[in-house]
This record gives C-alpha cells, sequence and structure tokens, in this order.
C-alpha cells in the first residue's frame, strides 16, 4: 500500500515547461492514460524531494494514450518521476483507504509495486543533453 505522502504528488505542479538553469531538458512521455479527462501530472523529485513536494514539474489535459510533458533546462543530477492522471481535474491524488484510486507511474516502474516505491527503484542519471524518459500508468483498481 502507498502512504500518504503519495498523495503530496498533487500538490506541487507548475506550467510544463518551466525553466529551470543548468541543464538539458527531459520529456517524459506517459503511457496507459486511459481517457481525456482531466490532466495528467508529472513531478521529477532528487532524492531528498521523493514522493514529496518536487518543485520540478508540471500538467497537461489528458489524451486517451499517451501524452508528454517537457520539463526544460533540468540541472543534472539523480531523479525520479511520478505521474498521475488526474481524472477528475482537483488536483488531488484520490484514494480509497490510503490506496490511490486514479492511475500512477513512476519512472522505471512498469508496475507499481505493492509498497511505496524507494528513490532507488525508479531514479535515472540526468547529465547536460536533453533526455527522455517513459512513466506507465496503472492502477491498483484495474
Amino acid at each position: 500500500m502507498l502512504t500518504t505522502a503519495l498523495a503530496l504528488l498533487a500538490l506541487a505542479s507548475t506550467d510544463a515547461g518551466a525553466a529551470i538553469p543548468n541543464g538539458g531538458a527531459i520529456e517524459i512521455e506517459v503511457e496507459n492514460v486511459r481517457s481525456a479527462d482531466g490532466f495528467v501530472l508529472v513531478q521529477l523529485c532528487p532524492r531528498t524531494e521523493f514522493l514529496e513536494k518536487c518543485v520540478i514539474g508540471g500538467r497537461v489535459p489528458a489524451r486517451a494514450g499517451s501524452v508528454s510533458i517537457r520539463l526544460a533546462a533540468v540541472p543534472p543530477g539523480d531523479y525520479a518521476a511520478m505521474a498521475f492522471h488526474d481524472k477528475n481535474g482537483n488536483g488531488t491524488l484520490d484514494r480509497w483507504l490510503g490506496v490511490p484510486r486514479e492511475d500512477i507511474g513512476f519512472s522505471r516502474m512498469p508496475r507499481l509495486p505493492f509498497r511505496p516505491p524507494r528513490f532507488n527503484d525508479a531514479d535515472f542519471a540526468h547529465g547536460a543533453a536533453d533526455q527522455k524518459i517513459t512513466v506507465r500508468l496503472s492502477n491498483y483498481f484495474g
């Protein structure tokens, strides 16, 4: 079961493409978006902010299939990406008994774990060059 900290994923959305100096861009492709309802929110988190309020992020209108968010000039470092489909557009990861009801996903994790993910499960290195990563959404309720 994921912790309450995952609910904070929705609290720190910024405009997609907001520039942060000194690094390449990261394009995050979010796969398995099941409808065009609401938005897809993404956060890029260093180890110290993982599962908390991350300062790098964005949101785009949802579209069935996949959507992409480009985060410009991301400082080099190790990050983990988190995304969720905010179907009702309320800016919050909706939960039932602590379990996310909306589709969520993490970088390098094709399926959701039955425990809160660890940074090392989802991390990737980012340098000065542009790069593209993928996050696949899934849901505990099918």
